[in-house]
């Protein structure tokens, strides 16, 4: 009885976990990890002095809720070596230290400099007995960043996650005097021999903290195995993955409920647990119907090791990791919290929150196999699609060069077509964000004949076309701007029109906190939908704009962009709408630009673009008051907003041109209509081959240059693919 009911509950269990959010279905996890070898993949290059490393939980493939989202930051011009005569010629063009392990605890090192390079020297070395050595506390206070505290060998800044930044030194060749782990592991099923030769090859790093049981704690660094410690998670069958989430779970949930013990355990020592548990036992355990005897087995090695008081690291085995903590009567409360969950058995998983619903369900289905029904299946896929969704969403700073080659290497080494979806989504958005930059700017060349100018705009519309069809918002929007920007107010209002749809239809993913997902997942989830058919039709995310990283914007927006030093986030259906209005309104067609322009006003409502998260729309309702002289809600419009956001240069200026002109008598016809198709900007470029006269007049009146010396109909018309 006992084994039936355990192999139901295994069942259930690891169904339960792969329709987790934050731990989810193989495929999930493996999306997760995709996403992050992006990031890593565009970081690695965005420092010239550091190698950027993704390491922690959400580099495993977990999205708890307060998954560390860590980097380690390894020198590039330094490099550790074990003995002086590992020392190449290519070597020399990096600072060297020495590894020194004179009193060192196992796991534990000395580093004193043996070559340094002039223009970079070393700065915190300290003298101990005449020999200097690098001091790891005072390279912690050197590198620590403003806002940040140090937190074990890290500059931490919390802003509701913490990001962990941790500076590292790299040694190339493995430890074999301290660590038998090449050795040890040679006849193991896991790790793989492959995967061993790989973790040794690449060598291992230092980071600056020290044992605290030792007086040469100020001056000690700590081997890390970080960059192996991911490999191996990587590695792991989907059921030792899930076994990994509930060994997490099981601390935060049960654990550490008792705050007697609260921060004895962390959540790296179930992680060391669980490499233990794997190397030796056999592959055949580690299925989803053995998922309770495998927690189980890792809880008996957890008692087993605070029993003894040491838990071995994986890679030092002399290394106890409980040293520091789990001693004393720290141990012994520790015990009698284990004791407790071990007279319950297996069964104190479901003392968990996150498992109290799961086991009235095992107990109530008369079934031994979880019932697999098609809602379930949708959830997994709606998760996975938010997680792409969101990602994708966010205002980065990826290069298009990084991102070209990696889709082509997924291409080249993945045979799945989700990837090859995610691959192109993203690469078309880096490829967006550069040409729009390209087209603002053609707007201030003076030197190209309209022939190049013609050439370059073209390349770049195309680019805009091909990432419309994969991002609603940002593609769209980008190219229902450089439409108008253009004077191509039909076309302007068309593809604005489409993003209005869009964002109103039900099945849209908007990446709001408040957001109801409902229609996505009836319409959009469990239908066969490709990733980008799903995202040409429903994902929506925020328009950015700034006075430098994204200049293609409505010039009637550049006194807004250049108050701002920071990025400007609009809401997408709003921003729409405004270029609705102000596309009619250019076509002439006044009556339609109020009717829209009502629209825009309703916006401010709205449950989810809602004005409150986006205070552009009341300086885009402002303008659009202005532009279409309604001088008096206008004036009353920016007086609210200069006593809302007194800091505001923009709605001043705005304010005292108004009131200016509504002083102004009789004036000729035209004039005292606001000029709106050159509107003064501050980042005009001055032709230094200008003749004086001219330079004088240029500078008297600097004005947003919008593309009027090209045919808009010629832009139109020619073909973008």
């Amino acid at each position: 009885m006992e084994l039936f009911e355990t192999k139901k509950a295994s069942r259930f269990l690891s169904q339960f976990l792969d329709l987790n959010i934050h731990i989810g279905s193989e495929e999930f996890v493996n999306v997760r990890r995709f996403l992050g070898m992006i990031d890593s993949t565009s970081d690695a290059e965005l420092d010239y002095y550091n190698t950027m490393v993704h390491i922690g939980s959400r580099a495993e493939g977990f999205d708890f809720p307060k998954s560390d989202r860590d980097i380690m930051a390894v020198k590039n011009y330094v490099l550790v070596i074990q003995h002086p005569d590992e020392v190449l010629e290519t070597d020399l063009s990096k600072n060297i230290l020495v590894m020194d392990n004179t009193d060192c605890r196992p796991g534990y090192t000395l580093l004193t400099p043996l070559y340094e390079r002039d223009h970079r020297r070393i700065r915190e070395l300290v003298d101990i007995n005449g020999k200097q050595y690098l001091s790891s506390t005072l390279f912690m206070h050197y590198t620590l960043r403003n806002g940040c505290y140090i937190h074990g060998p890290c500059s931490t800044i919390d802003l509701g996650i913490s990001r962990d930044l941790a500076f590292a030194f790299h040694c190339r060749s493995w430890p074999d005097t301290l660590s038998d782990f090449r050795s040890r592991t040679a006849h193991c099923v896991w790790p793989p021999s492959e995967l061993v030769s790989k973790i040794v090859q690449d060598g291992f790093e230092f980071v600056a903290i020290g044992d605290k049981h030792s007086s040469l704690f100020e001056v000690q660094w700590r081997l890390s195995f970080v960059k192996a410690e991911v490999a191996l998670v990587k590695s792991f069958n989907h059921v030792q993955f899930k076994t990994y989430g509930l060994l997490k779970i099981f601390l935060k949930e049960c654990i550490e409920r008792d705050d007697s013990v609260k921060d004895l355990l962390c959540s790296y020592f179930m992680k060391t647990i669980l490499f233990h548990a794997i190397e030796h036992s056999q592959p055949t355990m580690w299925v989803d119907e053995n998922i309770v005897q495998c927690f189980w087995y890792c809880f008996t090695i957890l008692l087993e090791c605070v029993q003894t008081g040491f838990l071995p690291n994986f890679f030092i085995l002399a290394h106890n990791l409980f040293l520091s903590n789990v001693i004393g009567g720290n141990r012994e409360r520790l015990l009698r919290v284990l004791y407790g969950y071990q007279a319950m058995g297996w069964k104190c998983l479901f003392q968990c929150q996150t498992f109290h619903r799961l086991s009235i369900d095992i107990h109530q289905s008369i079934f031994e196999f979880p019932t697999p029904n098609r809602f379930k299946t949708r959830v997994i896929e709606i998760n996975r699609d938010l997680q792409i969704a969101k990602q994708h969403g966010i205002e980065d700073i990826y290069k298009a060069d990084h991102l070209v080659s990696l889709a082509i290497r997924v291409f080249r080494t993945y045979d799945n077509d989700l990837f090859h979806d995610i691959a192109v989504m993203f690469t078309n958005k880096v490829l967006m964000k550069n040409s729009r930059n390209k087209i603002s700017d053609l707007a201030c060349i003076h030197q190209s004949s309209n022939k190049v100018v013609y050439t370059q705009i073209t390349k770049h519309k195309r680019i805009l076309h091909m990432s419309s069809n994969t991002d609603v918002c940002g593609g769209l929007l980008s190219l229902a701007t450089f439409y108008y920007n253009t004077g191509c107010y039909h076309k302007g209002f068309e593809v604005a029109n489409r993003v209005v749809h869009h964002c109103q239809q039900s099945a849209a993913i908007h990446l709001n906190k408040r957001a109801n997902f409902d229609g996505y997942f009836n319409e959009m989830c469990g239908k066969g939908y490709t990733l980008l058919q799903k995202a040409r039709q429903s994902f929506t995310s925020i328009y950015t704009i700034h006075k430098k990283y994204n200049r293609l914007y409505p010039p009637e927006l550049d006194l807004e962009v250049q108050d701002e030093n920071k990025f400007v986030w609009l809401s997408p259906l709003a921003y729409a709408i405004f270029l609705t209005v102000l596309s009619t309104y250019r076509l002439g067609n006044t009556a339609q630009s109020h009717v829209l322009f009502e629209d825009l006003m309703d916006v401010r409502s709205d449950s989810i673009f809602e004005a409150d998260g986006y205070p552009i729309i009341h300086k885009m309702i402002n303008v659009c008051h202005q532009i279409l002289g309604d001088s008096d809600p206008a004036i009353e419009a920016f007086k609210d907003f200069c006593k809302k956001y007194p800091s505001s240069h923009a709605a001043s200026i705005r304010l005292s041109t108004l009131r200016q002109l509504q002083e102004k008598e009789l004036l000729p016809d035209g004039e005292n209509d606001l000029d709106y198709y050159n509107v003064k900007t501050q980042n005009v470029y001055i032709d230094n081959d200008m003749g004086k006269e001219e330079r004088e007049q240029q500078n008297g009146h600097l004005y947003y240059k919008t593309m009027y010396n090209m045919d808009p109909l010629s832009i139109i018309n020619v073909s973008w693919l």
